[in-house]
């Protein structure tokens, strides 16, 4: 008798420990609730939020950072819109947006936007001191991932007449491939170099270079081209003529 009740006892004991423990469970997660809710709150508050407001009271350099950082993580780029409320110009582009989604949309895809305003309280030269001159505002820079400048853009080239020109801006916002953006900047410097070899290989052809200065060209392609002028000359002198 006295076992039966030991146990029955021990029984009674762990069921009252066991609803103790749910009934603690229970209101610790009532009272956690609100700072669960806090703290998923404070993660959601460390995502990336986009400035698209100019506030003369903002860290620029520190939106612009943040901007930079999201442009990486998500592949695109980034534009640094630089202008203030007082600009008449930027409500025009905040219309041009309106008027025209689609080009919102594109903006989006293709790019970070943060704004940073400029005025004559507040002109942010520090943030803004590693970038091109301003040529005046509302300007647009295009930064890569990695924060550096891609293009600096006055916004009155994308305007026609009085307003600002859808056309233009779509072109704008449509980021070149990255081989064809790598060929225009090579493409400029080729031009360059190959009008420089184009005038030596003809002033070789018509022989008022020495020709110890002709033998100083060590590029493939130009002495191919010089190979051939001496052969027209020389078939030149004989007296032929090319098929």
């Amino acid at each position: 008798m006295d076992r039966i009740c030991s146990k029955r006892a021990t029984i009674f004991h762990r069921s009252a420990l066991l609803i103790g423990l749910v009934a603690c469970a229970y209101l610790y997660a009532q009272g956690a609730g609100p700072e669960a809710a806090e703290a998923q709150g404070s993660a959601t508050a460390g995502a990336y939020a986009p400035v698209h407001k100019f506030d003369p009271k903002r860290d620029a350099a520190s939106d612009i950072q943040a901007a930079v950082a999201e442009a990486h993580r998500a592949g695109k780029r980034v534009i640094v819109d630089v202008g203030g409320d007082w600009c008449q110009y930027c409500h025009q582009m905040d219309e041009l947006f309106q008027l025209h989604p689609e080009l919102l949309e594109l903006r989006e895809k293709n790019f970070v936007t943060v704004a940073v305003y400029y005025g004559s309280d507040k002109k942010n030269e520090q943030a803004l001191s590693r970038y091109p001159k301003l040529k005046g505002i509302p300007h647009y820079y295009v930064l890569d991932g990695n924060g550096s400048v891609v293009q600096s853009q006055h916004l009155t080239e994308l305007r026609t007449g009085a307003n600002y020109d859808p056309d233009k801006m779509k072109e704008f916002l449509t980021p070149l491939p990255q081989f064809q953006r790598q060929s225009v900047s090579k493409r400029r410097n080729f031009d360059d170099a190959g009008l420089k070899w184009s005038l030596l290989a003809f002033e070789i052809g018509i022989g008022t270079v020495q020709p110890v200065r002709a033998r100083r060209v060590k590029n493939v392609q130009i002495n191919c081209v010089l190979k051939r002028l001496s052969f027209v000359r020389h078939i030149g002198r004989n007296g032929q003529h090319l098929a």
